[in-house]
């Protein structure tokens, strides 16, 4: 059952040596699935209401969102060319 309280969800993008590349606030419920583009420029995030959201990496801005039937979206993947 998801928690109908639940504020914001943020994601923090970690650079290699572990300081802080972005913050992507993500979504008003969990974000359950997660895929980066192969050239690691854009993240999607996916909920269990069946929302898919598309973010730039190094900046942490949204590009869009995709709205589903409210159902959950389990995985996500993008292909090799992006």
């Amino acid at each position: 059952m998801l928690n109908r309280f639940c504020v914001a969800v943020s994601l923090f993008l970690l650079a290699a040596d572990g300081t802080l590349r972005a913050t992507i606030e993500a979504a008003d419920a969990p974000v359950i699935a997660l895929a980066f583009t192969p050239d690691g420029t854009r993240i999607a995030a996916a909920s269990p209401r069946g929302a898919v959201s598309l973010f730039e990496t190094a900046s942490g801005k949204p590009i869009f969102t995709l709205s589903g039937p409210g159902l959950p979206v389990w995985s996500l993947a993008f292909t090799p060319d992006g």
